[in-house]
């Protein structure tokens, strides 16, 4: 390839003003300047007759090997923004690369010339093209959390940044975990066994930790709404339903789960005048409004059981009134040591609520601190009853072993989670060899069960060995 300029000054002409065209390709006052160009240029070395074609394409290539494209032309322009024009006798083509040092490069071509230097060019261009990088747009994701308000216009809903938050399980005893765990699932059902589930304590007990999780679980089949306390009594105006209605059936086609904290005047029996408020959550909940609009509710409570209306309790209506209590003072004191906290020698109650366990004072030693988080961790892992939940939640290297067929998710952990087996560490685990996490309790049932599980026997015979070697470490 040779770079003259045939005789034309193109800077000039880039510079001039537009009655260049006429004077360079009189057929086509319209085309661009590369075509009237090209077209003049190119018309003195073609038999006459001979008709132009011409045509575009943008592409990604080698840059080792997009320079044999133009083999045997000359290059007549280029300019420090990446364009450069290369003529034969029989075609040209105008290049605009920016950057062909990257790889994969980005180029876009216009080509003018003979039927057979059109071919010619695709022919070797074909031979530099590569797949382009991934298309790094992503759709804008959903607001993941959206809040109640009032305003001069009524009731509105308004994204706001998620609060969202995995769940602890050491705060809760077995029996909260087990309801909480069917509300989880059920709120994503559109079949569910109730829309209605209510969260029923003292303050401090940790209600407020389970909406989080809610919220988590929440974000990308439902939308989670936060119904304020000040707002509580608003859900019994009547344009509620006309706001739930127009955002259940709009362009967002996620249902709607309300998240009622305080509820009290919502839930609390109905008096001599009834409750508008409690009216809605009724007819929210049950019946063709709330079925047609997929709507579940969770609702937060201080009352005690006695005072909650008996209709919210309606088979079909309520999903799980879950009692949320304060801890045993021994699960307390486990989950103070874990948190690496002071729990108090001199502690005389039988429990203590979750919110006060976490204002404790920490640990001033750093070592006793290190020891004391170790020691109550792994007890909690084996005092906690594992459920479904709870194992699915479980990181990979917890498992004796994974049978093929699986892939990881956003988690790194392998789906479908059934191809898992035999759990035996808690999840503070970070290596699968490590004893420290091991779950004795889970650590027996697995060897009790290696020799029933689906695996191949060469996969049954290393996860023998496994736990095995935990048992030598751990059990003598």
């Amino acid at each position: 390839m040779t770079s003259v300029t045939r005789g034309l000054d193109l800077k000039a002409l880039l510079a001039t003003a537009p009655p260049w065209r006429e004077k360079l390709h009189p057929l086509d006052p319209n085309s661009s300047l590369f075509s009237s160009v090209v077209a003049s240029v190119v018309h003195s070395g073609v038999t006459s007759g001979v008709p132009l074609q011409e045509a575009q394409k943008r592409t990604y290539v080698d840059p080792a090997k997009f320079e044999a494209v133009f083999a045997g032309s000359t290059k007549i322009y280029e300019d420090d923004e990446g364009e450069a024009w290369y003529i034969w006798p029989d075609g040209a083509v105008k290049v605009y690369a920016r950057d062909l040092s990257a790889s994969p490069a980005s180029v876009s071509l216009r080509m003018i010339g003979t039927e057979e230097r059109l071919k010619d060019v695709r022919t070797k261009l074909a031979v530099s093209e590569v797949p382009g990088p991934p298309d790094p747009y992503e759709p804008p994701r959903p607001p993941p959390l959206y809040v109640l308000s009032s305003g001069p216009y009524g009731l509105r809903l308004r994204s706001i940044p998620s609060v969202g938050e995995a769940l602890t399980h050491e705060n809760y005893d077995a029996a909260v975990l087990k309801a909480y765990e069917h509300v989880a699932t059920d709120v994503l059902s559109s079949t569910p066994c109730g829309r209605l589930t209510i969260l029923r304590g003292e303050p401090g007990t940790g209600k407020t930790f389970l909406l989080r999780d809610l919220i988590n679980t929440c974000k990308r089949d439902r939308r989670a709404v936060i119904v304020p306390p000040t707002l509580v009594e608003n859900l019994g105006d009547p344009g509620m339903i006309d706001l739930v209605m127009d955002e259940s059936l709009g362009s967002e086609t996620r249902p709607l789960v309300l998240l009622i904290e305080d509820a009290d005047r919502a839930l609390r029996k109905r008096g001599a005048d009834g409750s508008a408020v409690l009216s809605t959550l009724l007819n929210l909940t049950d019946g063709l409004v709330g079925k047609a609009l997929d709507l579940h509710i969770v609702a937060t409570t201080n009352l005690p059981e006695i005072e909650i209306d008996a209709a919210l309790r309606r088979p079909g209506r309520l999903c799980r009134e879950i009692e949320v209590s304060e801890l045993p003072a021994d699960h307390a004191a486990l989950l103070a040591g874990k948190l690496g906290r002071e729990f108090p020698a001199d502690y005389s109650r039988k429990t203590m609520a979750l919110a006060e366990v976490y204002v404790l004072p920490q640990i001033a030693d750093l070592a006793t601190r290190t020891l004391t988080q170790a020691k109550a961790t792994l007890t909690l892992d084996s005092k906690r009853a594992w459920s479904r939940a709870f194992i699915h939640g479980l990181p990979d290297a917890a498992f004796a072993g994974i049978l093929p067929g699986g892939h990881k998710d956003e988690t790194d952990k392998t789906v479908p989670r059934s191809l898992r087996l035999l759990p035996h560490h808690g999840p503070s685990v970070k290596s699968p060899t490590e004893n420290s996490s091991v779950d004795l309790a889970h650590l027996r049932n697995a060897l009790a069960r290696v020799n029933q599980t689906d695996a191949s026997e060469t996969l049954r015979d290393r996860m023998q060995g496994h736990l095995e070697a935990h048992a030598r470490e751990l059990l003598g």
